[in-house]
């Protein structure tokens, strides 16, 4: 095997390492007020699955909402049955603080919780267990600016990866510093901006300053993202439309070898999505459809 082949061959089990710990980076997002179910003051939101001609449909997740357009029970379904719900708690700036699930017919417990400081930032998300035990998952910090500086992340209760932010003078966070106690700490992502605060690049580096990965983003003159192009181990397509209210009405994923890969097409009434049909090729393996019930 020649060097050269090596090398790549290198590159891209170092870019699948890399994109498997990248994938759990993003911060928990709390659960909050969801602004298009309290605009259309929805109640209930039922996602059906059907068969590929978009018949014999069934319940696959129905979600209820509070008049001020906070979730408040998911209800998840396997075929016919009742597989999981999930019961939700809030503050009184209506951010989620207690997550309640029952698996099936069993018990309700205390699944989730979520703590925050005193300007109602997420401080700490903690995964609880059914005998009543909770651990931290992950913890944050943050700038007096209120912008993330750092977030931890727990593996049974021991830590396991830290994500440290930077940012320029615009406020863009423009590295990703990685931290652990594996051969991967001090991976860095460095992302670059355009003249309108768009992120437009980011550059994966190993704790060494070699590339390991690079991605670009392409917007619309509205600000949407077209097109996210990864280039180098793995080089892929992900390719985005719009409609005049600019809902996403068709996503497309393009492998490595330039191939469709996933292929998803929505429709609307309004802002909200009524119908998403997923293709692999020409057949169609995925048809939701969603209904609304208004309060």
């Amino acid at each position: 095997m020649s060097k050269f082949v090596q090398k790549q061959i290198n590159m891209i089990i170092k870019t699948l390492a890399f994109l498997l710990i990248t994938t759990l980076t993003f911060a928990q997002t709390p659960i909050g007020i969801d602004s298009l179910m309290k605009a259309y003051n929805i109640k209930t939101r039922t996602q059906l699955t059907c068969d590929a001609n978009g018949q014999n449909c069934k319940p696959q997740v129905i979600s209820h909402y509070n008049s001020a357009g906070c979730l408040t029970l998911k209800e998840t379904f396997a075929a016919d049955t009742l597989a999981e719900t999930n019961r939700y708690e809030y503050n009184d700036a209506h951010l989620a603080h207690t997550v309640y699930t029952t698996y099936g017919s069993g018990n309700e417990f205390l699944n989730i919780k979520y703590i925050y400081d005193a300007a109602n930032h997420l401080i700490s998300f903690q995964a609880c267990y059914s005998g009543g035990r909770c651990e931290p998952f992950e913890k944050y910090r943050y700038r007096p600016d209120g912008k993330l500086l750092s977030r931890t992340r727990f593996r049974e209760g021991k830590y396991f990866y830290e994500y440290q932010h930077k940012y320029n003078k615009l406020g863009n966070n423009t590295e990703v510093l990685i931290l652990s106690n594996d051969s991967d700490s001090g991976e860095r992502e460095l992302k670059t901006y355009d003249s309108k605060n768009r992120h437009i690049r980011s550059k994966w580096v190993d704790y060494r300053g070699e590339e390991i990965d690079n991605a670009e983003y392409t917007y619309d003159d509205a600000g949407r993202l077209l097109k996210n192009e990864w280039i180098g181990g793995l080089s892929t397509q992900k390719l985005y439309e719009y409609d005049s209210l600019g809902n996403n009405t068709r996503y497309t994923s393009i492998d490595y070898n330039g191939q469709v890969d996933d292929l998803r097409i929505m429709t609307y009434d309004g802002t909200l999505i009524t119908t998403r049909i997923q293709y692999e090729g020409n057949k169609v393996i995925n048809y939701w459809k969603f209904e609304y019930e208004k309060w």
